[in-house]
């Protein structure tokens, strides 16, 4: 209630501002907010007033200007008095504006762009930033993150039958230009077997097989061989026998036995 009052005695415009800063986070960047809020240069002046009021404190000013909310409740309070329909557009244009703000550095901004997008209802956008986020929080060994991450994105891509992903037409993202559902869950299936999971590890290699194209024999001996592999983590010899056996045999069977993938797979 006292946030909800000294949100009351703003000006209409300088509430307005503030409530554009609670889309973009927790924590803002001042570029990102001047882009969305087209107020030129009284966004300083509104600024000001904010930190007067103590909502918002400024935080850093190389090598971008960031703010913060003084608390988090004052940016829940502020987000909330946004209508739902609002909260959607005003997401899809902070996420536009960081595509344009930091194009030479999307990498980084991914988990920024997937949340955004996300939250601006725009399953395609947001499919390519999910992914690479789940590639992100991997490399780091945040499992946890990035388990969140690509299962997000495999239920995206079978919501919309996408059985491969397109992220040509962002910058940066050329190691994604096409990234098939099957590699998903491989993915998937390997943090999943990295944490310990082997029951649901198994069961998300058995779900790559069957989103793999008969055509694809290489990834689908790869994922055979993971399959054994995940069976002897659990003592099961005969059971990764049988599946390393038939890893062999896909391998065997394959038409491209000089190519560099086939060897790496033998």
């Amino acid at each position: 209630m006292v946030l909800v009052s000294r949100m009351d005695r703003l000006e209409p415009e300088t509430r307005r501002i503030l409530q554009l800063a609670s889309v973009i986070g927790r924590t803002f960047y001042f570029s990102v907010l001047k882009m969305i809020a087209g107020t030129g240069n009284q966004l300083n002046q509104h600024l000001r007033h904010l930190q007067r009021a103590g909502m918002i404190r400024e935080f850093a000013r190389f090598p971008e200007s960031q703010y913060s909310f003084r608390h988090v409740l004052a940016q829940e309070a502020a987000y909330n008095t946004i209508l739902i329909r609002q909260r959607r557009h005003f997401h899809r244009q902070v996420g536009e504006a960081i595509e344009e703000i930091f194009a030479d550095r999307l990498v980084d901004q991914a988990s920024l762009l997937a949340h955004h997008f996300g939250q601006a209802g725009d399953d395609e956008r947001v499919l390519p930033y999910t992914i690479l986020a789940a590639e992100n929080a991997a490399r780091l060994y945040a499992n946890e993150d990035a388990i969140a991450y690509y299962t997000r994105a495999i239920e995206i891509a079978t919501k919309h039958a996408l059985d491969s992903i397109s992220a040509s037409y962002i910058p940066e993202l050329g190691s994604l230009h096409k990234m098939s559902l099957g590699h998903l869950y491989e993915s998937l299936a390997d943090l999943l077997a990295m944490t310990g999971d082997y029951l649901n590890a198994h069961d998300t290699f058995s779900e790559s097989l069957l989103a793999y194209d008969t055509d694809q024999p290489l990834s689908m001996a790869r994922v055979h061989q993971k399959i054994g592999k995940n069976w002897t983590r659990q003592l099961r010899f005969k059971e990764a026998s049988l599946s390393l056996g038939t890893a062999e045999e896909i391998l065997q069977a394959a038409s491209d036995h000089d190519g560099a993938e086939w060897h790496a797979a033998w």
